[in-house]
C-alpha cells in the first residue's frame, strides 16, 4: 500500500530553498519589486510542470516501446472493430 506524506508548509519550503542560496543571492531577491517576484515564481511553475510533462513524455515513449499497453491490429479494419467504430 502506498501512502502520503503531508506536503511542507509555503513558508517551511522557502526557508528550506533560501537557506541553500548564496547571501548576496538571497539579498538581491529580497529587493526584487513584488511584480518580478511573481513573475518569477510564474515562470518557475511553468518551467517545473515543463520538466514534469517531459518526464511523463519519456515514460510514455518508453512504454510504447516495450509494448505496454499496446494493442496490434492486423488492419484498419480490426482496429475500428476494437474501437467500435
Amino acid at each position: 500500500m502506498a501512502t502520503t506524506t503531508e506536503p511542507p508548509h509555503p513558508d517551511a519550503l522557502t526557508t528550506s530553498i533560501l537557506d541553500r542560496l548564496p547571501a548576496d543571492l538571497v539579498a538581491r531577491l529580497a529587493a526584487l519589486d513584488p511584480e518580478a517576484v511573481a513573475a518569477l515564481a510564474e515562470a518557475m511553475r511553468r518551467e517545473s510542470r515543463r520538466r514534469a510533462n517531459l518526464e511523463l513524455t519519456r515514460q510514455t515513449i518508453e512504454a510504447a516501446r516495450a509494448g505496454k499497453d499496446v494493442t496490434r491490429h492486423a488492419d484498419a479494419e480490426a482496429m475500428f472493430a476494437h474501437l467500435g467504430i
